[in-house]
């Protein structure tokens, strides 16, 4: 029997092992400011500022965090033969999906609080 699985379910099971990349932990200072919901966690896969604006310190942090995920988003992506954004995406549903009640995020629907 010729059974194939669908490209977006490997895709998934990729983004899940990704999770546990260093690219993906945050800082204390990260942790702290999405409880105080002044971070939040995207479905594109990265973070962004709840409110558009915070401390330098906090700013930076998102900054620097996300363009690790970018990175290793596309080291991933490129072996999967699949483009960024895609492979993105897929981690950001799940990382969004994870995210404990009363942490910010933001879908389609912009920022909710879960």
């Amino acid at each position: 029997m010729n059974v194939r699985i669908p490209s977006l379910f490997v895709l998934l099971a990729v983004a899940l092992m990704a999770l546990a990349s260093p690219a993906l932990a945050l800082s204390p200072v990260l942790e702290k400011a999405k409880k105080d919901g002044v971070v939040g966690e995207k479905v594109d896969g990265y973070l962004g500022l709840v409110k558009g604006s915070a401390p330098a310190d906090v700013s930076k942090a998102v900054k620097d965090v996300n363009t690790q995920r970018k990175a290793l988003y596309a080291q991933r992506a490129k072996a999967k033969g699949t483009d960024v954004a895609t492979y993105a995406a897929v981690v950001g549903k799940t990382q969004v999906d994870r995210e404990p009640t009363g942490n910010w995020v933001r879908t389609a629907k912009g920022w909710q609080k879960k």
